[in-house]
């Protein structure tokens, strides 16, 4: 079947998050909290997916992980001061490839799609860095309740697409089982493995491709057919 979408994750593909040098003003207040440094981590990390699925705030989720570390009531007062250090945390930056391989593949014919994990709270990033008018679609897992690599979170974004999740490329760097998932539905799954980022967690091995950065990714994708009226497909 002929590719007619691309299907971009964003952390560690099309933007990373560098840390902000808050941390060791949040540090000193879960101290005065109570709590200690490693107690907190795992709270936090616990809330995640609620996080992410939008089923709570970023305040909530202080509150709760505050809570679940084990806080003193004077130290739950601190959540309001707390939140805001969590909310400046990471500084996002885009990749130097983005914008012209995104261009590329508008003016190939492709339609394109941003399928991300994320949390409310950084919503934000995305029209700031004008990504509603990079892609046709957007697939949010705090907006849609999902996660990758959940079938729907996908399908939404083909559906939004008008295309069949078979005419689709997804391109990830392979984290949360985001290419087996991609791939269980018949999308074509990309792994990006950006040779600057360097990630600890295991990544995901279903994938029908490996590229280090954008320019390879066009280097490999045919012009589309709506374009080149060929039906060229990637060897």
């Amino acid at each position: 079947m002929t590719l007619r979408a691309v299907l971009f994750d964003l952390y560690d593909t099309l933007l990373y998050a560098d840390e902000a040098g808050t941390r060791p003003e949040a540090l000193a207040l879960l101290a005065r909290a109570g709590v200690q440094a490693a107690h907190w981590d795992r709270a936090w990390a616990a809330t995640l997916p609620a996080s992410l699925r939008g089923e709570i705030t970023l305040l909530q989720r202080v509150r709760i992980a505050l809570e679940n570390a084990g806080a003193d009531r004077h130290g739950l007062h601190l959540a309001d001061q707390l939140t805001g250090l969590m909310y400046a945390r990471n500084a996002p930056k885009l990749y130097p490839d983005v914008r012209p391989a995104l261009a590329e593949l508008r003016q190939r014919g492709y339609r394109l799609a941003l399928v991300s994990n994320i949390a409310s709270y950084r919503v934000n990033w995305l029209p700031e860095f004008e990504f509603d008018r990079c892609f046709d679609a957007l697939a949010l897992s705090c907006e849609l309740g999902l996660l990758k690599p959940e079938p729907r979170i996908y399908l939404h974004a083909a559906e939004r697409l008008a295309v069949a999740p078979q005419e689709c490329v997804f391109v990830g760097d392979g984290m949360s089982k985001e290419l087996s998932g991609a791939r269980a539905l018949g999308m074509t799954a990309v792994r990006l493995d950006r040779a600057i980022r360097e990630l600890d967690d295991p990544r995901d091995d279903g994938f029908d491709h490996r590229v280090e950065n954008l320019r390879e990714l066009l280097e490999w994708i045919p012009i589309a057919v709506a374009v080149a009226g060929n039906g060229a497909q990637p060897t």
